[in-house]
């Protein structure tokens, strides 16, 4: 996934070309990923949108509108406004010159998730953690908008093991209920974990097996 910046039609002086645009914040990749629209991230769905913004005094994107969005329909346009939040740019371009009051265009692209891995399915109850995420790295990765509305949820992710036995490529199986993110949240959560290279029986967990993953989000009682 990734973040660019085109020029734009004028709203009260040039546009903002890319080659004079300084960055000061732009979103992660982590932003990014939690922007994916649901729906077409749980169907593996690509998509991109272009918005175009007003740039503020102090850098901000202001008044941002959606130009386009592929495809139409499934979210990606609002996706890209929510993004326009996390964008501040320098109060001067390149050139020296202002950038308050000029235009710009942001275009941002989702690349769809991989499939869930294949491979040897181990049997979770047979590994030994080296290390796990602790509750505060659940907590950090806590939807936000759950939160807010009070919603506890689970999801479950299906990980390939590294050669350092670490989990990567995870894929979402399992998101309840739908539409705030837990799935992605497991997703980071996920990369906290390590695991023994030899199971609880003894037997040898090797790199490219298949992990399966499980994790509840509880709100503090």
């Amino acid at each position: 996934m990734f973040l660019e910046v085109l020029a734009a039609a004028s709203v009260s002086a040039a546009p903002l070309a890319l080659s004079d645009a300084l960055w000061k914040v732009r979103p992660t990749g982590d932003d990014l990923m939690l922007a994916y629209p649901e729906a077409p991230r749980l169907q593996r769905v690509a998509g991109r949108a272009e918005i175009e913004c007003a740039i503020s005094v102090k850098g901000a994107l202001e008044a941002c509108q959606v130009i386009s969005e592929t495809p139409a329909g499934l979210g990606f346009g609002d996706a890209a406004l929510n993004l326009s939040r996390k964008i501040v740019l320098h109060p001067q371009d390149r050139t020296g010159a202002n950038t308050a009051g000029r235009a710009i265009r942001v275009p941002v692209r989702w690349v769809a998730p991989p499939a869930p891995p294949e491979g040897r399915q181990v049997d979770p109850a047979n590994i030994v953690m080296v290390k796990k995420a602790t509750g505060e790295d659940v907590a950090r990765y806590y939807p936000e908008r759950a939160q807010r509305e009070n919603v506890e949820g689970r999801a479950s992710v299906l990980c390939r093991i590294t050669q350092e036995f670490t989990l990567t490529a995870c894929a979402v199986t399992e998101d309840e209920p739908q539409g705030y993110g837990f799935g992605i949240a497991v997703q980071f959560v996920a990369q906290r974990f390590q695991v023994s290279p030899t199971g609880k029986d003894g037997s040898a967990i090797r790199p490219g097996d298949i992990f399966p993953l499980r994790i509840r989000f509880v709100l503090p009682r």
